[in-house]
């Protein structure tokens, strides 16, 4: 059989990087003897490596492939990864090989929080009894401490957010890692676990809460974990870190993310409003009643913040405008069909209020003008939303001068 010139190339590239690889680990490694002792590099389980020969071949056989893996592995993850490093493995191999050992080496960890399996009948409701069985609860409880303590693993080793990694590795949304992107990879896996251990506490006080049918209402237990949660976040973060973690996290920038929502707002606008409403929350506890001169305050000093666009952002606080918004969203059209739309409420509400106070008309006239501006709101709204998007939005509004309209 003849050898083609290219695999002829290929294997004497590859015994010629068998030889370098051989020569450099002699170089740097040299042989190691005697017994290793293991290290512990955290607070939460020992960051070992299943028994393995610790010892570095130095046999330099020039064009063979007498290069194996246990020439650099180690009962000390550290040295492990700093022997894949010296040798030039990708990182995301050396990310790729860790995880999977870590995982393996916890398997049995989680597998005995697991509660006792049982035999299952294809005629029991097992998906209840694994629901709301306090064993399943507990066991996921136990599971979820493990997997924390394999976060904290693999930051100590690799420096990297393993949440993150995963659902990179998956191709999935992440959305903490997101709002997270202006920290370093390993102070985000830091403040991720922080953020997501204090929730699985809230949901567990929220959970409690739901049982007793006290209903979902902030109590001093609920402070006290937020609290808490405030105080280890404190450390992890410098000033300006923490002024960007509140723009994403903290309720202050919440309310006014909430309140935009439609009026495309641009970074000035959302930072003059955040400040407003920073001294807002500091001053006041809760929202205000419309109408009264605090309220009437509070207004004027939006207006003065956004001058010209205070219209826009009072647009954006009426449901009715909200959801036109949704649906334009949700059915990928124009941003200016919802304002079109939104437009036509106050002279249709204006002529129903008009017919309304007519006296002159009898009822049964009444209800045929209603009709009629019914019929055209109807026409005007299906024509700009299409067939789809307005039997979507005709049975999730309220605004009778829609949904009493006749096709």
């Amino acid at each position: 059989m003849k050898w083609s010139r290219s695999i002829l190339t290929l294997l004497l590239l590859n015994a010629a990087w068998l030889g370098v690889a051989s020569y450099f680990l002699a170089r740097h490694f040299g042989n190691t003897t005697g017994e290793t002792q293991v290290e512990y590099v955290t607070n939460y389980v020992p960051v070992l490596k299943s028994a393995r020969v610790n010892t570095i071949v130095t046999n330099i056989i020039t064009g063979t492939n007498d290069f194996r893996w246990e020439q650099l592995e180690s009962e000390d993850y550290r040295t492990y990864i700093t022997r894949l490093r010296a040798i030039g493995c990708p990182e995301q191999t050396i990310r790729d090989i860790v995880i999977a050992d870590v995982d393996k080496m916890l398997a049995p960890k989680f597998q005995a929080a697991s509660p006792n399996p049982r035999e299952v009948k294809y005629w029991q409701p097992i998906e209840h009894d694994l629901f709301d069985g306090a064993d399943q609860k507990e066991a996921l409880r136990a599971q979820r401490a493990l997997d924390f303590e394999k976060r904290e693993v693999i930051r100590e080793l690799l420096g990297i957010d393993l949440v993150g990694e995963r659902l990179r590795v998956m191709g999935q949304e992440d959305y903490h890692g997101q709002r997270l992107s202006f920290l370093p990879e390993e102070k985000r896996a830091r403040v991720r676990t922080v953020l997501d251990q204090f929730a699985d506490q809230e949901r567990e006080l929220l959970e409690q809460q739901i049982e007793e049918g006290t209903g979902l209402v902030d109590t001093a237990e609920l402070a006290r974990v937020r609290q808490q949660k405030e105080a280890a976040l404190a450390p992890l973060l410098t000033p300006a870190e923490r002024e960007q973690y509140d723009l994403w996290f903290s309720e202050s920038a919440a309310r006014v993310r909430e309140s935009i929502y439609g009026m495309d707002a641009s970074e000035e606008e959302f930072l003059k409003l955040y400040e407003l409403q920073r001294q807002f929350d500091a001053k006041y506890n809760g929202p205000l009643p419309p109408g009264g001169s605090e309220w009437n305050e509070v207004q004027q000093q939006i207006r003065d913040a956004l001058g010209e666009r205070y219209g826009d952002w009072m647009r954006a606080q009426d449901p009715d405008y909200r959801e036109l918004v949704r649906v334009t969203t949700r059915f990928k059209l124009p941003a200016t069909v919802a304002a079109q739309l939104y437009s036509f409420k106050q002279p249709v509400e204006q002529e129903r209020a008009n017919v309304e106070a007519d006296s002159n008309l009898t009822t049964q006239q009444k209800d045929a003008a209603f009709q009629a501006i019914a019929n055209e709101t109807h026409r005007a709204y299906k024509e700009a939303l299409g067939e789809k998007a307005f039997w979507y939005y005709e049975r999730r509004t309220s605004n009778p001068w829609v949904r009493a309209a006749k096709p």
